[in-house]
């Protein structure tokens, strides 16, 4: 159009200035983003080219205008997609954090004074209705742990955390916990291990158990007859760069998967079509998680599957690491922490919870030591009071009035950064040993705290002097200082209930039987104040989230050793 000029339409005019400069300095330009006002007043989005050329014999400039407006637009539109999806995420985060302590809270409540009915009950209808209560509630929790563990995969929050180990070791201790299963149903199980495979290799070992007991699990729920398999081999071995590519397989000759299913099975809450729920039940987690988890772990996950002649499910890790010291399994020493053993030196201690009982429950452990404690209600306090008294530790309580936990946390750091910040949370979401971790707290402790945890986690920060405890010594016997009536009320629970919850353990392999079995000795522990059961529950805990089945069977084997332990002080 005639008289109008190139330079009229630069929106705003001081970009015309920025082009200019940048044809002195280069003789050219390519590809600057500009915006551009159009004769109707609209502003789009230009990418602008100037090459020098000459016009009629004479100097001149080329300019190319390329209208990226609808482009500007998606890559705006995506953006902000982004941004509401990491609020949306971040408000998810939360809520299954406040999900997880408010639905924990009332179910211990529940399953505790489950357990106090049927210690009071006798008639055999009414001792099945508390039974199904128990099992229900482990049932909830279980599922609350697997939705909360997903979230966190999700999120991308899940580390994975490679220590060497023995692989032989490793898969035969998980063949272990499945073969009463197996043979319960009258089922064949089938280990094959690479006779070749290194004794050593960096994995992380808690991850492949948790896929080998979905995998395993699911195999034995859904064959009827036949049998179970896990062949482990070592490919592609590259003895000068020690790696190798592990694969896992575990087979079965149930029911088989459809293969317009196939890829489906691994999506959230996905269930084979026509499955029997009444028979199988589950929530669909279980895949879905394991995918997961290998894809964390740099591998691929797949499976081939005919109706009604089984499945192979297979787990291909890739470039994993030889250990050029293969691991020993040294069970004694992993669960030796012995409370018993610390006598702390003298330090100040502060308590921080907004409950009187769980301030008063912390410090009983710490009477007869040279410990002193002190205790404030709410962060706001604990703050005032570290900015004006010696303090060489705070277990801080994270939910709180006036002041929560990681504002409290926050402010003590600014005021002495080297002072150690330990956390008590009710919750048991991942997430937030993540958060706790990554903020201002050098530690974390779940409740109920026992007295182990508390102190295998204080020894971290305080001095210390280690003293000897050794078996033979009768004043060692951990039952010794108890009195009569909690030793008779001790050894009544474990002649009864206990007692049938360790058989069933025992019998079953089962992590739901062996973490109901812990809890009800950590809650056997809390009420009669015994070390020896807090002890025995917090190491039996740590196998269970662990997922080391050795440790696991080690710590059920030890269980009869606190009877002989208990009848013997009784004795003396």
């Amino acid at each position: 159009r005639q008289g109008l000029n190139v330079k009229d339409f630069y929106y705003p005019y001081s970009q015309r200035e920025h082009i200019l400069k940048i044809m002195r300095e280069k003789g050219e330009v390519r590809n600057e983003m500009v915006q551009i006002k159009t004769l109707n007043g609209e502003i789009i989005q230009m990418l602008l080219s100037v090459i020098r050329t000459r016009y009629e014999g004479r100097p001149a400039f080329l300019g190319f205008f390329l209208n990226i407006t609808d482009r500007v637009k998606l890559e705006q539109s995506l953006k902000e997609a982004l941004i509401h999806a990491e609020n949306a995420n971040q408000a998810k985060s939360q809520f299954l954090a406040n999900m997880s302590h408010e639905i924990r809270t009332p179910m211990n409540a529940i399953l505790g004074f489950t357990d106090l009915i049927d210690e009071q009950v006798t008639e055999p209808r009414l001792k099945s209705f508390t039974k199904t209560i128990r099992s229900a509630g482990n049932t909830l929790l279980m599922l609350i742990n697997d939705i909360l563990d997903l979230s966190k995969i999700e999120a991308g929050r899940l580390q994975i955390h490679l220590s060497d180990c023995n692989p032989q070791d490793l898969f035969e201790d998980v063949a272990d916990i499945f073969i009463l299963q197996v043979r319960n149903k009258d089922l064949a199980f089938q280990l094959n291990i690479d006779e070749n495979m290194p004794e050593g290799l960096l994995l992380d070992a808690v991850r492949i158990r948790q896929v080998l007991f979905n995998l395993i699990s699911n195999a034995v729920k859904f064959t009827d007859s036949g049998q179970v398999g896990l062949r482990v081999s070592a490919e592609n071995v590259d003895d000068h760069l020690s790696k190798l590519d592990l694969r896992i397989e575990v087979s079965d000759t149930g029911m088989g998967i459809p293969a317009e299913q196939v890829e489906a099975i691994f999506e959230i809450f996905t269930q084979q079509a026509g499955q029997d729920m009444q028979k199988y039940g589950g929530t669909g987690l279980g895949l879905s998680i394991t995918k997961r988890l290998v894809e964390l772990m740099g591998g691929e996950i797949s499976v081939e599957s005919l109706p009604g002649q089984g499945s192979t499910f297979t787990v291909l890790l890739k470039k994993v690491d030889i250990a050029s010291i293969h691991s020993e399994r040294k069970l004694e020493k992993q669960l030796a922490f012995d409370a018993r053993r610390i006598s702390f030196r003298p330090a100040n201690v502060l308590i921080v919870d907004d409950i009187a009982n769980n301030r008063e429950l912390i410090q009983h452990n710490f009477e007869d030591t040279a410990i002193k404690v002190h205790q404030a209600e709410n962060g706001r306090e604990a703050v005032d009071y570290v900015s004006d008294n010696p303090v060489d530790l705070v277990l801080m309580d994270i939910r709180m009035p006036v002041m929560d936990g990681y504002t409290a946390a926050e402010k003590i750091k600014q005021l002495r950064p080297a002072l150690p910040l330990v956390a008590l949370t009710a919750s048991v979401m991942k997430d937030d040993e993540d958060k706790l971790k990554s903020t201002d707290f050098d530690d974390y402790l779940r409740k109920p705290v026992l007295k182990n945890d508390l102190y295998a986690c204080l020894s971290r920060f305080l001095q210390f002097e280690e003293t000897t405890v050794t078996d033979t010594d009768e004043e060692a016997n951990p039952f010794r200082d108890l009195s009569t009536p909690v030793r008779a009320q001790i050894n009544q629970r474990l002649q009864g209930d206990l007692q049938s919850h360790w058989q069933q353990a025992q019998k079953t392999n089962n992590l739901s039987d062996i973490r109901i079995f812990a809890a009800e000795v950590a809650q056997l522990a809390q009420d009669t104040e015994c070390d020896a059961l807090d002890r025995y529950a917090s190491q039996l805990y740590e196998r269970i989230d662990a997922f080391d089945v050795s440790g696991i069977a080690y710590l059920l084997h030890q269980y009869p050793q606190l009877q002989h332990d208990l009848n013997s002080a009784s004795l003396g």
